[in-house]
């Protein structure tokens, strides 16, 4: 959940997140991290039941668009 929410809510791309595992880890993930990490994003999704919108996320992730429609 935690790596669903760095992509979806606040947008990071999935390569940023892999490459942060992959240095974390060190090499004990057994997949590419980058594929791991995309199983582990639509896993998570379908355990939240959360529907994405298509396309690309807007800039800055959809924390900072709810900060600001707020205001």
């Amino acid at each position: 959940v935690r790596l669903w929410v760095r992509n979806v809510v606040y947008g990071e791309p999935i390569e940023s997140i892999a490459d942060g595992l992959q240095r974390e880890e060190a090499g004990n993930m057994s997949a590419e991290p980058g594929e791991w990490v995309r199983q582990q994003v639509r896993e998570a999704g379908e355990i939240l039941g959360a529907r994405r919108g298509s396309g690309r996320p807007r800039k800055g992730g959809v924390l900072r668009h709810w900060k600001l429609a707020a205001k």
